[in-house]
């Protein structure tokens, strides 16, 4: 949610950079490069159970091979979710499949290698004009989603993005990560450009989050249930165990009475053999 609301404000400075000067540009700039910062330290810093899914290192393929051109891939991340025992005394393990490839936001594996770079920092080519980028945008998601390498997915973008207009250029090739409303030939166009890439990186953020969402709720579900077990258990065993106190305070009143009353016997028969043996003397 952080990187997303990140996100959101590095678009709110785009906003601010339509229309502006040289000089305020430049402002806006180094707000902008602090929020890039800010998200890449995000990234780095959500672990869970020492592993990380958003910032990563590809260097194997699918196979688990040594990474070669447009193959390196995150595999699969495995994240317990329940321990299971049968009525037999099986137990087993259940767990959370995530895909990690899907939801990278940063990837530093080497560049040539990897099949898709991460949500942000993801460089892909802005247009000259919104009509332009939005083809491209499109294109290349539905190309990505596709199971199509980030080499592939640019080239069909591309071709839309000239379909969509003939007059567009390309003026720079950024990611989220490192976009500059100070390069050269950034005009109030390029800036509506960079803000429709920023929604579709957006886009991609919210299914990620979507996805990083599902899995938490089934791990706190499967944490109520065995917490709630534990305390069940905890109880049952109590049951068992504890003693009743209001039960057993009775009973050691009836035995001190029980104590008493022998007592108390036992001085009447002591006295009354006395009083037998003071007839004879007499």
């Amino acid at each position: 949610d952080k990187a997303i609301e990140t996100v959101n404000a590095i678009k709110v400075k785009l906003v601010a950079a339509f229309g502006a000067t040289d000089t305020d540009k430049a402002k806006i700039q180094t707000e902008v490069t602090a929020l890039q910062a800010q998200l890449k330290a995000y990234a780095d810093g959500a672990t869970f159970s020492g592993s990380n899914f958003l910032s990563v290192t590809s260097t194997k393929d699918a196979a688990g091979a040594a990474a070669a051109a447009d193959t390196g891939v995150q595999q699969t991340a495995k994240v317990v979710s329940a321990f299971n025992r049968t009525s037999a005394g099986v137990s087993s393990i259940s767990t959370i499949d995530i895909n990690v490839e899907d939801i990278k936001l940063f990837d530093s594996g080497t560049a040539a290698n990897l099949k898709n770079a991460g949500i942000l920092d993801r460089a892909t080519a802005i247009y000259s004009t919104t009509k332009a980028q939005d083809a491209f945008e499109s294109t290349f998601a539905t190309q990505v989603a596709g199971g199509a390498t980030d080499t592939a997915a640019k080239t069909a973008a591309a071709t839309a993005a000239t379909a969509a207009d003939a007059t567009a250029t390309v003026v720079v090739t950024k990611s989220v990560f490192n976009l500059d409303v100070t390069a050269a030939g950034v005009t109030d166009g390029v800036i509506g450009a960079m803000m429709a890439k920023v929604d579709a990186v957006l886009k991609d953020m919210t299914n990620a989050a979507t996805t990083l969402g599902a899995a938490k709720s089934r791990i706190d579900l499967q944490k109520t249930f065995t917490q709630s077990l534990m305390d069940s258990i905890d109880r049952g065993v109590g049951q068992l165990v504890d003693a009743d106190m209001n039960k057993e305070s009775t009973r050691l009143q009836a035995l001190q009475v029980q104590q008493q009353l022998g007592i108390q016997a036992l001085s009447i028969a002591n006295g009354s053999s006395q009083s037998i043996l003071s007839l004879f003397r007499g």
